[in-house]
């Protein structure tokens, strides 16, 4: 599961998934295929595929195909060099097993699948993969390490725990340098902006810059690279987008306006359902009751949320002192989707010139303390 374990824990169909929000505006038009996969296999007669990719206009297809006198075939139209998903349907293999990732080229793509190869079959005519590969699994035996630790984190005591803590946080280190790596030697590929598109979520602002700013034109102008420049858009030093809402009270808020009247305003995108949101408001009141005198708003943000579980939430929490918005919208018309917020919570502080000066996912309160202590203590 290369891209699991971001938060909340997910497998590795997210990425997948995620370059999937990206929406093309281009005229629904039918069009000939420009992929095909043709495929061959010797011990999985009859067995049904299931092959999920995005096509040229953004939208998820999922075909599916039956393997027939050893062989199988895939077509479609595709942007330009495109993950894909392919799965055995009846699931006869374990767990991820049964899934492989893998880049297909504009062209003629062969796939060779068999029960002993499927999650690493042999794949020619994709460059874009052949580049892709080695990463990918290098970065998979990382990621299956790290979560064996933790699932035996949960069973040991303390002592041994700080040591395996440190392992963990060891391999991290090595999967996330791994991943640098990939992007900046591979900068024409449009596998680097996959792969940097799939820890926009995850990745502070300075290193996704950093990492962006570098690729090639052609590739900034995938489906992958304009989600990275869309999450940069909402990045600190950006202007904040401005929105208006119903609040817990069924008030009318608006960011403009709550932009003239404080000096900071700290957005924090949670949900009743989510711990480690509602682990945060005790310091976010405290917070809120040392600097609110000096002009600091707190407005929180509800998202893919259910209205009665929100406002019991507001209350079991005492969190009224906040402004509350719940936000219903599920496309990209929603708060979340405007800020580019996928997990939760995650923590965006705006100052009075409307500009982003902080963005985090959750863990890192004290930074946050430190950020707003400092701009009171220069703009009193």
């Amino acid at each position: 599961m290369l891209f699991s374990m971001l938060y909340p824990k997910i497998k590795v169909i997210y990425p997948f998934l995620l370059s999937m929000i990206f929406v093309y505006t281009s005229k629904l038009n039918a069009a000939e295929p420009n992929f095909k996969i043709i495929g061959f296999s010797n011990d999985m007669m009859g067995e049904q595929l299931i092959l999920n990719y995005g096509d040229k206009f953004g939208r998820l297809q999922s075909d599916t195909t039956t393997i027939t006198d050893h062989g199988f075939e895939f077509k479609g139209e595709i942007p330009h060099s495109t993950m894909m998903q392919i799965t055995l349907s009846k699931g006869k293999l374990k767990d991820e097993k049964e899934t492989r990732i893998f880049f297909v080229d504009i062209g003629v793509v062969h796939l060779e699948l068999s029960y002993n190869n499927f999650y690493a079959p042999n794949i020619w005519g994709s460059k874009t993969d052949s580049s892709f590969v080695s990463f990918y699994f290098q970065n998979d035996s990382l990621q299956k390490k790290i979560y064996d630790m933790m699932v035996t984190l949960r069973h040991i005591n303390q002592d041994s725990a700080s040591e395996l803590e440190k392992e963990i946080a060891i391999l991290k280190s090595k999967k996330k340098q791994n991943s640098i790596n990939f992007i900046q030697y591979n900068t024409n590929s449009v596998a680097a902006a996959y792969v940097l598109m799939s820890k926009i979520y995850d990745w502070d602002d300075s290193t996704l810059q950093a990492l962006y700013y570098p690729l090639k034109w052609n590739v900034k102008n995938t489906s992958y690279g304009k989600l990275v420049d869309k999450r940069l858009q909402v990045s600190t030093g950006k202007i904040a987008p401005l929105f208006e809402a119903l609040t817990f009270e069924n008030k009318q808020f608006s960011l403009l306006k709550q932009l003239k009247s404080s000096k900071l305003v700290m957005l924090v995108f949670w949900a009743s359902w989510c711990k480690p949101c509602r682990q945060e408001i005790p310091y976010l009141k405290d917070l809120f009751a040392r600097y609110s005198s000096k002009g600091l708003a707190v407005v929180g943000i509800a998202t893919q949320d259910k209205n009665d579980n929100w406002k019991k939430a507001i209350d079991t929490d005492q969190s009224t002192a906040f402004i509350h918005i719940l936000d219903k919208y599920t496309d990209s018309t929603s708060i979340d989707a405007l800020y580019s917020v996928m997990p939760i919570p995650t923590i965006i502080v705006i100052d009075e010139a409307g500009t982003i000066i902080y963005r985090q996912l959750e863990g890192n309160l004290s930074e946050l303390e430190k950020l707003i202590q400092q701009y009171f203590l220069v703009n009193e």
